[in-house]
């Protein structure tokens, strides 16, 4: 239900698309995709920059280094990312300038020659930084602008999400997954009541590596005994049949 490959099979990817990338699979893990020099230098540079993290109570109690979407949406500021979403880019430009392309890449080489674009207003990828106090829950990665698509495509192939591994916690912190997908006609709320001691399929990603998980299946990440630092962004399907991102 999971796909495990190299970095220099990616490759043999090309073009395959996201139905049968990801039909009857979870999502696709590519290992080693940040060598060991490259993966401590973005650790590096996110822990000397702690002064520009940004600080996200309530019930999620984690930071993020670049904006992050749902910090802001459960802080009920959507004006403010949307408001200091070029500052937000143009920090993490500068601090890490491969990084945007770095998560794009992978994305784009799946859904060639479809056009993959940044959404208009919103930021590229960021950094979170979780600890034990950050909460986690089983949730389905929605986010507002999916309503036109939901007719259009399957509904498990029109978001996903991936997530870079650059500082695994000394315990906890895996992935935790359901194979359930979201369905837009049925109540939220009832769709995340599951036994999270029993997920279909546990993820623990070595560091250094990047996942593609779907985001329209329900997942939750494990309680982190200790400071777990990724980097994450979405993909959306547009409906041209286009993908854009953000996070």
């Amino acid at each position: 239900m999971f796909v495990t490959i190299d970095k220099r099979e990616l490759p043999e990817w090309l073009g395959k698309g996201v139905a049968e990338v990801f039909s009857n699979r979870l999502g696709l893990l590519i290992r080693d995709y940040w060598d060991e020099e490259a993966r401590s230098r973005l650790v590096a540079t996110t822990l000397a920059n702690r002064d520009k993290w940004l600080q996200f109570g309530g019930k999620l109690n984690y930071s993020a280094l670049g904006n992050a979407l749902y910090g802001f949406r459960a802080n009920q500021d959507i004006d403010e990312y949307h408001a200091s979403a070029r500052q937000s880019d143009q920090m993490m430009a500068t601090l890490f300038p491969d990084l945007e392309r770095s998560m794009v890449d992978p994305f784009q080489n799946l859904v060639a020659p479809a056009a993959v674009r940044k959404r208009k207003g919103f930021c590229g990828p960021g950094i979170v930084i979780q600890n034990e106090a950050s909460e986690h829950y089983p949730h389905f990665d929605v986010n507002e602008g999916l309503g036109e698509v939901y007719h259009r495509f399957p509904m498990g192939e029109i978001l996903f999400t991936m997530v870079g591994m650059l500082q695994k916690p000394p315990g906890g912190g895996r992935l935790f997954l359901w194979d359930q997908t979201y369905e837009p006609t049925k109540d939220y709320l009832q769709q995340v009541k599951v036994d999270a001691s029993q997920p279909d399929f546990e993820l623990d990603y070595p560091e250094g590596s990047l996942a593609i998980l779907n985001g329209m299946k329900l997942h939750e990440i494990e309680a982190s005994r200790g400071q777990r630092i990724t980097v994450n962004c979405h993909f959306m399907r547009r409906a041209d049949d286009t993908w854009s991102y953000w996070f």
